[in-house]
């Protein structure tokens, strides 16, 4: 199948070549001219703008204005991702998080030994987006009735969380430190749980005085401690940042929130999801009256060595299709880091962030991509030092249009002015409902890569990326769509 999609690709390209051999205008001028615009506004005067668009249906390049300028993609690396992921794990693929045990069970019902959670790099594990998966039965119940089939009523040991799927830094190393206390800065565990984030509740009754802190859901173990520096502010919107590193259990919330009666939501990372996991199942079985004597803890943490174990019960992730939708409509960091640490596995690494990314490189290469310019160092595009360049983004994008994986890959991508982040955007025709598209967004970075249809009913593929303008979000998004505009409507 690799081969086959290899070798279509390889025509897909020579089309394009000989197409543009024989004199056909590239880039348009009705592109280039749109871009010219753009450029010659304030916003945009000293940005780096990149554009790369092919009428699939042709096999025609109708815009090519710095395509192979390499400049910094955002979330638009996830097209990259999800793609090669797809192709590499398949459709189909599942995570599995294990129930295990070793030791033996007396004849009182002790557990002479340990409960250990196996994670599976299962990105998913708990999150409330899936609930058929992981509430319908509960996933902890589930793993509670397990061990209690098992007739075990004590265990001398511990619950212990094992994460060693993957290496054991879960962020990638390239990540801005503000980042990392934010809820899109979730990291990447081998055992991840609750999308490896908590909402905290704040409330702030008078200006001036320090909020305070109202609950946190899921609960988080004692050990977390929440530092609220936020203070009240007549104002209408929250103005918060929350601090914090990868097992550091200290998270410090700075910044305003509005005064008043109506409490605040945030969300923040999981200093260890493991130890999470592990304290999770601990306190369920104690609810259950199993108890445990040992405080939970995780392979990390307590260094222990490996020793055969026994399987009492399996959790299945959502199938592939399923996360990486997720992924592309919502923009999740944390999911596409889990799916580039598979890839490392898939390429028998270690699972770590850089063994990923040259898995990924690697993986384009194959295809017959020239990578020249593609910088990688993660999955999701939340690393400034990531580079690519538009037309790499097309090619990926031409390479599943042929693809067996194509119409999961397709259904993946936001709609415009409907769905996923894209629902706010582009909300009148041409592009509405028209442009499916992963979109890009980092401080001073906005740019869209996806598919759309002309007035002929012909495929496009495109990408169009910004960096460095100088104002507004909201600016930067209108000059991008009238480029797309122009895109859209040529034949």
């Amino acid at each position: 199948m690799v081969y086959q999609l290899k070798k279509c690709f390889s025509c897909f390209l020579l089309l394009f070549l000989s197409l543009e051999g024989q004199g056909e205008p590239n880039p348009t001028e009705a592109v280039t001219a749109a871009i010219q615009a753009a450029q010659s506004k304030k916003i945009f005067r000293s940005a780096a703008i990149g554009c790369y668009a092919v009428n699939l249906t042709q096999g025609k390049v109708i815009g090519d204005v710095n395509a192979t300028q390499s400049i910094i993609p955002a979330s638009t690396l996830k097209l990259l991702t999800t793609a090669a992921a797809l192709e590499t794990l398949g459709k189909d693929f599942r995570c599995k998080t294990v129930i295990q045990y070793n030791g033996a069970v007396d004849k009182r019902g002790t557990l002479q030994g340990n409960i250990y959670i196996k994670g599976g790099g299962d990105p998913a594990l708990g999150s409330r987006q899936f609930q058929d998966y992981y509430y319908q039965p509960h996933f902890i119940t589930s793993w509670v009735q397990a061990i209690q089939a098992k007739g075990i009523k004590k265990v001398a040991g511990a619950v212990i969380g094992d994460a060693q799927i993957y290496a054991d830094y879960m962020i990638p190393d390239t990540w801005a430190v503000g980042n990392l206390g934010e809820y899109y800065g979730a990291g990447a565990s081998g055992l991840s749980i609750f999308d490896n984030t908590c909402t905290i509740t704040l409330n702030a009754s008078q200006e001036g005085k320090v909020a305070s802190l109202v609950n946190t859901v899921p609960p988080l173990p004692e050990e977390v401690h929440i530092l609220s520096q936020a203070k009240g502010a007549a104002i209408d919107h929250k103005h918060v940042c929350i601090e914090g590193l990868p097992y550091q259990p200290i998270r410090v919330i700075q910044g305003a929130i509005p005064c008043g009666e109506q409490a605040v939501t945030l969300e923040m990372t999981s200093p260890d999801p493991a130890y999470w996991a592990a304290h999770t199942l601990h306190r369920a079985l104690k609810e259950q009256a199993i108890e445990v004597m040992q405080i939970p803890t995780t392979v990390r943490r307590s260094q222990r060595s490996v020793v055969a174990r026994k399987d009492l019960c399996t959790t299945f992730s959502p199938p592939l299709s399923k996360l990486i939708t997720a992924i592309n409509h919502d923009s999740l960091n944390s999911y596409a880091e889990h799916l580039l640490k598979h890839l490392s596995l898939a390429a028998a690494g270690p699972g770590d962030t850089r063994s990923g990314a040259r898995a990924l490189k690697k993986f384009w290469a194959a295809q017959g991509m020239d990578v020249t310019g593609m910088l990688l160092y993660d999955g999701s595009g939340l690393s400034k030092y990531n580079t690519l360049t538009p037309k790499q983004l097309v090619e990926a994008l031409g390479y599943m249009k042929h693809s067996a994986n194509f119409s999961v890959f397709y259904a993946s991508l936001p709609i415009a002015g409907a769905t996923g982040n894209l629902a706010g955007l582009f909300k009148t025709a041409p592009l509405k409902d028209n442009l499916r598209v992963k979109s890009a967004n980092l401080s001073n970075v906005r740019g869209f890569a996806g598919y759309c249809t002309n007035q002929a009913g012909d495929d496009i593929a495109f990408a169009i990326l910004v960096n460095h303008y100088d104002g507004s979000r909201s600016r930067a998004e209108e000059a991008l769509e009238k480029i797309l505009q122009v895109i859209v409507l040529q034949k």
